[in-house]
């Protein structure tokens, strides 16, 4: 660092004597929610395809992404099966079973989790409001778009909002691990998803929450998961039963050569194409399904989780990498499936960056982590399975009428796998590094950063991250700084930033972020402490 930067930074700390850093999320209005009203009407559930982009994904109103591969789910603008997500556009290429969002917390001592859905007991405890007021919102910022709305973000937005505050036993089922109904953390969720048509913006589509306490519970704690189940496959209705057990998952760093910043990315794919006689053909899947944060609250810590699921003999096939100071014993007699509240729980706040799948027949025991499973069970774990992930962050506290927002990404990446015989030949459970230095993750990575592009253009970032890394801290004063005397060339357009709304960035934008981190000061972007940004 800059000397002439740390002595602006010390000279700040002895102005404002500060202690401690913590987070501070939005607050303002809010609706109380009445769970009484949705439990005596049907909730509106609808879903959505996204499809002007190379990717076509299923969105609902119930916490839920994707369509099961269930022909039973339509898209209601064509009458045709909805897609999953299947990419590129009309390939018949899926990458996704179904994936939800997560959110677990401490309420008052107990350990609640709602989720879209639990991926195994068929749960699912996120529901919209009833009639039009439940229904899904269609906008497109495209002038000539039937559907044009000056607020819109996208070529086509979807916005929808539900909650996990219904309890009827009639779409709640009774939690067979927990023995108990479905106990509300009390949250409203507001979710917006964006896609587009434009070549160098087509190959993702990003999701955009924000969630509020609409409850009377502080909500302590709290950590948020992104769960998906990847069947990554081509899909023919004669091929479905065999194509979701042969995927594997992983994470990757990599880094915003701008910024300097780590990008996690969470991925799946299968594990070797699909070739056809040992050639590519046009029902092979070279692709990769990825996701990845853009935006998130507070200091958060990362997750990434894998595991796979067996129901009949969880004790042999239901296995997931676990640290051995962070063992939890799951109940079911394996080391896979989170099952019950306090699980997810586990599972979302542990820290723990998983090992890839391909690797778990390596012994990782120096490294802190459980033996690898049976060897019987390797090779049929670690070269593909039915396998699922969750990527987690957290913690952050809720009081009533506090609100937080995050945005994540889901990505599609080419051409994954480059050599249709690069799997048989080089794949080998006790030394898999050959095979995974053949995959090809630059394509997947590109569209991350292109997402991350447009994310920054759209302006959607918080208010007060300055260099653009998903949270707002101590780094974003002293980016700010260097920018504001030392004339360092921010990289996504941080010079039209204004933390005051007094139209110049400057010193007092520098003071008023640190107010904001270290006095409890109002959030940047909103002088008057309403809860709603002014610039």
């Amino acid at each position: 660092m800059h000397l002439k930067t740390v002595w602006i930074l010390l000279c700040m700390t002895l102005v404002f004597s500060f202690s401690s850093l913590y987070a501070k999320q939005h607050t303002g209005e809010f609706r109380k929610f009445d769970p009484g009203l949705i439990s005596e009407r049907i909730p509106n559930t609808q879903l959505r395809v996204h499809k002007i982009g190379k990717v076509q994904m299923s969105i609902t109103n119930y916490g839920y992404f994707g369509s099961q591969l269930e022909n039973s789910f339509i898209d209601p603008e064509t009458g045709q099966i909805a897609p999953s997500c299947q990419y590129p556009f009309r390939s018949d290429k899926e990458h996704l079973f179904q994936g939800a969002l997560w959110v677990g917390a401490i309420v008052s001592g107990d350990t609640l989790v709602s989720v879209g859905t639990d991926g195994w007991q068929h749960i699912q405890e996120m529901y919209p409001d009833s009639g039009l007021s439940g229904a899904i919102i269609k906008r497109s910022a495209v002038p000539n778009h039937p559907d044009y709305d000056p607020k819109a973000i996208s070529d086509i937005d979807y916005v929808a909002t539900f909650y996990d505050t219904l309890t009827d036993q009639q779409y709640v089922a009774h939690d067979p691990v927990d023995n108990r109904p479905h106990l509300p953390l009390g949250l409203k969720i507001r979710q917006e998803s964006y896609s587009w048509a434009d070549p160098d913006f087509d190959d993702f589509i990003i999701f955009r929450y924000i969630l509020t306490n609409i409850g009377d519970n502080h909500l302590e704690d709290a950590y948020i998961g992104l769960y998906f189940d990847c069947d990554v496959l081509y899909r023919t209705y004669s091929s479905n039963e065999l194509g979701f057990g042969d995927d594997v998952s992983g994470h990757i760093i990599t880094q915003d050569s701008c910024t300097g910043e780590n990008i996690n990315i969470a991925w799946s794919a299968d594990n070797d194409g699909e070739p056809t006689g040992g050639f590519w053909s046009s029902e092979s899947v070279q692709s990769t399904f990825g996701v990845s944060l853009l935006d998130f609250p507070g200091q958060s810590q990362l997750s990434f989780n894998w595991w796979v699921s067996e129901q009949y003999q969880p004790e042999l096939y239901d296995w997931g990498p676990m640290k051995q100071e962070n063992y939890r014993d799951f109940g079911t007699g394996g080391m896979g499936t989170p099952e019950g509240d306090k699980n997810k729980y586990y599972l979302m706040s542990n820290g723990e960056h998983d090992y890839d799948q391909m690797f778990c027949g390596i012994d990782h025991t120096s490294e802190g982590w459980f033996p690898p499973p049976a060897d019987a069970l390797v090779n049929r774990i670690a070269g593909g399975y039915d396998t699922r992930f969750l990527f987690s962050f957290g913690s952050f506290d809720l009081m009533p009428s506090d609100s937080l927002e995050f945005s994540f990404v889901v990505a599609l990446g080419n051409n994954l796998h480059q050599y249709p015989d690069a799997f048989s030949n080089l794949y080998d459970s006790d030394n898999p590094q050959l095979f995974y230095e053949a995959l090809y993750f630059y394509n997947l990575v590109n569209t991350v950063m292109a997402a991350r592009e447009k994310f920054t253009m759209l302006g959607l970032y918080t208010c007060g991250d300055f260099n653009r890394d998903g949270n707002i801290s101590i780094t974003d004063v002293v980016s700010i700084i260097n920018y504001v005397f030392l004339n360092k060339t921010p990289c996504y357009g941080q010079e039209n930033d204004d933390y005051n709304c007094d139209d110049t960035l400057n010193m007092v934008d520098i003071i008023y972020l640190i107010n904001y981190l270290f006095r409890g000061g109002d959030s940047p972007c909103d002088p008057d402490g309403d809860g709603e940004p002014e610039c």
